[in-house]
Order: C-alpha cells, then structure tokens, then sequence
C-alpha cells in the first residue's frame, strides 16, 4: 500500500455541513408539508404537525448520531485489532530475530568448538611430549565447559591410552609415561563427585596399558577393560559401576584393590591374572559375577562381600583365598577350582547352591564355620552322557596337613585316584561322615 492511499475514508467539514444543512431543510420542509396537510388552520393541529415533524427529524438526528457512534466504534475495534496484529507482526519479528541470532550464535559456538577440539587433538598427536600434555589439558577444559562433549573427549583420551606408547616395545619412555598418568589422572578426577563431576560416562581401555592406576571413588556408567595390562599398583576401592564392568583377560601385576567397590550389573574378570594380591573386602556383586579361569597369584581377599546374584568362579586358581564372612546369596560355584594356599570360608554364609564339585584343596581349608542351605556341596551329581556322574571334592593329602577344617559331617577319604590335570601325589574325597 503506497503512502497516498487510505483504506478508510474520512469525513469531512464541508460533508458534515452539508449533512447538517439537509437534515435543517429536510425537517422544515417536513413541517411545513405537514401544517399545509394537517393543519386544518385550527392553532392545535398546527402544533402537532411541527410537533411530529421536530420528532422525525429529532429522530433522523439521532439515527444519524447512532450511525456515527458505530462508524467510531467500528473504527476503533479496527484500530485495535490493526494494533494487535501490528504488535504480533512485531514479536514475530523479534523472535525471527532471536531465532537468526540464536542460530548464529550456536553456528558460531559449534565453529569454535570444533576448531578448538581439532587443534587439541592434533597436539595430542604431536611426536613432542610437552605438547601433547597441552592437547590433554585442552581437551579437559573443553569437555569442562562443554557437558555435550564430554564422552567424546573421553573416548578420544581413552584411545590415546590405548595405542601402544612406542610400536613393537613392551617398557614406555619416561616422558610418554608421564604424558599416560595425566591422560589417567584426568579421567579420574572428573569421574569423582564434586564440582567437575562428569556424570554418565562410558569407558573403553581394552588392550591399554595402565600405570600405578588409580580409580578409587570414580562412578562411570559402564566400562570395558578386556585385554588392559595394569602396571604397578591398581586402586578401584570405592568404586561404582553401573552397567556392565569388563574386566576379561586383564593382567594386574602389582597389588589390586577393590575394596568397597559397587557393581550394579554384570561384572566378568574372565581369565583374569592377578599376579599379586587382590582384594575385595566388602565389595558388593548385584549382578552376575564372573572369575572363571582366573588366576590368582597372591592371596585373594573376599572377607565381607556380598554376591546377590550367581557368583562363578569355576576352574579359577587360587594360591590363597579368604572369604570369611563373606555372603552368596544366589548359586556359588567353585566347580574345578584349584586351591594350591590356604582357602578360608570360615563364616561364609552360602544362601543358596554351593557347588564344589571337582575343587581340588591342595593347602590349609577352613569352612568349619561356613554356613549351608544345600546339604551336598562338595559331592554333587552331574549329567554326562545321559547318566548321573558323582562329581566329589578333592583333597591332597600329603601337602598342608594342618590347618583344614571341614564342615560338619564332612570328612576326607584317603586312597583316591589323582583327579584329572594333576601330577601324582596321594588324594583324598570330602565325604559325609
């Protein structure tokens, strides 16, 4: 619409004069046609005819004025409502605005982070040390003031730990190492309550090389360490675990400690090797816990934990295990399980199978003061083609006299045959006595 034209016309002076002037002529003329009609000459009919020509045009007045009052009305409600979709258009407006802005802004924040991520990953790439340290370092203060890149950046420390620190060499450089620790320590200083807590995080360290690594209080949603080797001391106390907790074929060869940790899901040290000792005094197993085929090469402690779903540790080797006090509150199975040091389940309460079947004791046993709802653990029948097989307890006799002190009821039998795997030696059957 150009500025000449005008979607209303206005009234003018000159149409309101004339309006007046019509509406004069017309109630004269009125009356004077109704004096000449009615009149009659008698002084009270002509009253009457200039009374009802006053009331047609008094009436035509206000019909008129009514007319106005709804042209007003009606011009008001239009300006109104030309007001509001005035005011519309305007927020429209700005909130296309804020929208263009906002987009702009965020196009821009996603270009400085990507530029800023790009630049610290390549300094971790560098060949020199001291810069990769810095691409560490920038990748932590972008993850910090970032929460929606927080797993990538994990993941992107993760896989540095996982690449092998020098190709075809087992011992990291001194430098590399300390490059590694702080890729370590940072990863566990934001995965510990507080201020920079990252929550939700998954970890991947399969195949990595971990030193003096320490763990202890970090909460993480799941985590997979298949294949890791640990160097030095490991520190998991205090530790939770949300979903699934991998620890297959992983080589601890210093001490390990799991003391107080959490697992809420399912955990696995499937040939685990624990070249030293372990511990695992009152953690908490609330899914299925899994230590077949693993290697204990130190002294295992057990001593207060609780296992809430099936534990297995099925053909594990133990050069020493306590698990005093500890309790099974589903399926313990120790089938095949090699006891070469002492094994101590004194107070162990086993809520549920425990099954011993094919155990070797080779050293001092005591599981006097263990308590059992099943009332055969060590001499279960197993199904082998298609017949009932008695699968008993073995104990060796001619090593760790002292120190074994069985169940209630149970005794050992001398004179059995070297079970299957082991080298002479005189053997013995638990027994019910």
């Amino acid at each position: 619409m150009s500025g000449d034209e005008r979607p209303y016309r206005e009234l003018s002076n000159r149409a309101i004069f004339w309006a007046a002037v019509v509406l004069i002529v017309v109630g004269v003329g009125l009356a004077v046609v109704l004096l000449v009609v009615f009149g009659g000459g008698e002084h009270s009919a002509q009253l009457d005819a200039i009374k009802t020509a006053g009331t047609i045009v008094v009436g035509t007045g206000g019909a008129a004025a009514l007319w106005l009052a709804a042209r007003r009305q009606r011009t008001s409600e239009i300006a109104l409502n030309q007001k509001h979709a005035d005011q519309q258009a305007a927020e429209r407006a700005h909130a296309l605005q804020e929208r263009v802005a906002a987009a702009s802004e965020a196009d821009a924040e996603s270009r400085r982070i990507t530029e800023s991520y790009g630049r610290a990953v390549d300094q971790v790439g560098s060949d020199k040390a001291p810069v990769r340290l810095g691409g560490l370092y920038a990748l932590r203060r972008l993850a910090q003031d970032n929460p929606g890149q927080r797993q990538t950046i994990v993941d992107v420390i993760c896989a540095y730990l996982r690449m092998p620190a020098v190709d075809g060499e087992d011992e990291v450089p001194a430098q590399e190492l300390q490059v590694r620790m702080t890729a370590q320590r940072i990863l566990a200083r934001h995965l510990r309550d507080g201020a920079e807590f990252w929550p939700g995080i998954d970890l991947d360290l399969t195949g990595a090389v971990l030193t003096r690594f320490s763990f202890t209080g970090c909460r993480v949603r799941a985590a997979d360490f298949t294949d890791a080797r640990f160097d030095g001391a490991a520190d998991f106390s205090d530790a939770e675990f949300g979903e699934p907790a991998i620890f297959r074929s992983v080589r601890f060869q210093g001490y390990a400690d799991f003391d107080g940790v959490t697992f809420s899901s399912l955990v696995k040290f499937t040939g685990a090797d624990f070249a030293d000792e372990v511990s695992f005094r009152k953690a908490r197993f609330h899914g299925t816990a899994g230590f077949v085929w693993a290697t204990f090469g130190g002294y295992a402690y057990f001593r207060s934990a609780v296992f809430a779903d099936v534990a297995s540790f099925g053909t594990s080797v133990f050069a020493g295990a306590g698990f005093g006090e500890a309790e099974f509150q589903d399926a313990a199975e120790f089938g095949a399980t090699r006891f070469t040091g002492g094994a101590g389940f004194d107070g162990t309460r086993f809520g549920a199978l425990a099954w011993f079947a094919d155990a070797r004791f080779l050293a001092g046993a005591h599981l006097a003061g263990a308590e059992f709802d099943d009332e055969h653990p060590f001499n279960c029948l197993r199904e082998k083609s298609g017949a009932l097989v008695p699968q008993r307890s073995w104990v060796r006799l001619d090593t760790g006299k002292d120190g074994r002190y069985w169940p209630t009821g149970w005794a050992v039998v001398p004179g059995a045959v070297s079970p299957d795997g082991e080298s002479g030696g005189e053997w013995g059957i638990l027994t019910p006595s």
